[in-house]
């Protein structure tokens, strides 16, 4: 990067801060990820590079998302969405979507979450893209769940993973973490830890950290419900992974 920086290659210096952002989210940094990316964000904006920009904003925004800081990533997206609007780059719009639907739920806007993202899966749909669509179909099936509508929420999950496929695997743990408290949540809690079991070996298998320690926290509550000890020792793990990656609680 030196190099680059001292030929005043900005494009490439973004990438290459980009890039870091990316090795350190997947290492579980990150709040140094979000550092870089936010660098590389900057860059791309300075030299005009609007879209790009925008896509490397959307993996900020969705770290701060999963960090609980709601606020900010927010903001992250009210920026990239006016960008992207008037490009008229409609993918990006819908996937910037897919995200705020996710924080629209948690600030308790059911109405305007599910109205969001229906929107987004038809427009992933329509553009024949079923892995997309089961991406926003874990956060429309999060809304059915805090909405208090569970069966609701397994139907539109079990429907998206069959048409997303086998190709789907690498969401199945984000899916689990919905799917299972939501089998529970009808009285199915066999097949609810069959579920979050299956996602945190697939978890496990790709090293999303995030997702096993979230998988691991719906695990307890299952067991809880039935009766069981919980695991102190994972439940802890658990707490441990999340406050590393600078999860707010």
């Amino acid at each position: 990067m030196p190099a680059a920086e001292e030929a005043g290659d900005l494009s490439l210096v973004a990438d290459v801060k980009g890039n870091l952002g990316f090795v350190m989210a997947h290492s579980g940094r990150w709040n140094e990820a979000a550092k870089w990316v936010a660098e590389s964000r900057e860059l791309l904006n300075a030299i005009g590079h609007t879209v790009n920009a925008c896509l490397t904003a959307l993996n900020l925004s969705e770290m701060l998302m999963k960090q609980r800081r709601f606020q900010e990533s927010e903001d992250v997206l009210d920026d990239v969405l006016r960008s992207l609007r008037a490009a008229n780059y409609q993918e990006g719009v819908s996937r910037a979507e897919m995200q705020l639907g996710r924080i629209l739920v948690e600030h308790g806007e059911y109405d305007r979450a599910e109205a969001m993202l229906s929107r987004v899966i038809d427009a992933f749909n329509e553009r024949a893209q079923p892995l997309a669509a089961l991406e926003a179909t874990v956060n429309r099936a999060y809304g059915a769940r805090e909405r208090g509508d569970p069966t609701e929420a397994i139907d539109m999950l079990q429907a998206a993973l069959a048409e997303a496929g086998p190709e789907a695997e690498g969401l199945r743990p984000a899916v689990s973490c919905e799917l299972g408290p939501a089998l529970a949540a009808v009285g199915r809690s066999e097949d609810a830890l069959e579920e979050i079991e299956l996602g945190m070996r697939i978890a496990q298998a790709h090293h999303m950290a995030y997702e096993d320690a979230l998988l691991a926290m719906a695990q307890a509550e299952v067991n809880a419900i039935r009766g069981l000890q919980a695991d102190r020792q994972k439940i802890r793990a658990a707490s441990e992974t999340l406050a590393a990656l600078g999860v707010v609680t």
